[in-house]
């Protein structure tokens, strides 16, 4: 996991890559990662920032993950209806902020 996100980081040029590995029947996590990162024998030799875990210790917008729980949630209540689309106009306002829902553009769903 660590060998990956160091290529992705240096393949697409991103600040920052984490990654969390998951048993999907147990939820028990097998794997926590973040690049970049820093040996914690010379820690003091790096920026403060990289000594915390930030898929655990990072606060983060559900975004699209919570799709699926949405989806799961009106199939289990019988509302899902597979003929209908959720129109996204790409952002959000809550208690007065806008916030960006990851699309570029506005979007219609189908699922």
């Amino acid at each position: 996991m660590e060998r990956e996100l160091e290529r992705a980081l240096n393949e697409y040029g991103a600040k920052q890559a984490i990654a969390l590995g998951v048993d999907p029947s147990t939820g028990e996590v097998l794997a926590v990662c973040s690049k970049p990162d820093f040996d914690p024998e010379q820690y003091s030799k790096y920026d403060p920032k990289y000594w915390k875990l930030t898929p655990i210790t990072g606060t983060f917008e559900p975004g699209s993950t919570f799709k699926l729980a949405t989806l799961m949630a009106a199939v289990e209540e019988g509302i899902y209806n597979e003929n209908e689309n959720f129109y996204c106009p790409g952002s959000l306002e809550v208690a007065g902020r806008k916030s960006d829902v990851g699309l570029p553009r506005a979007a219609a769903m189908e699922v």
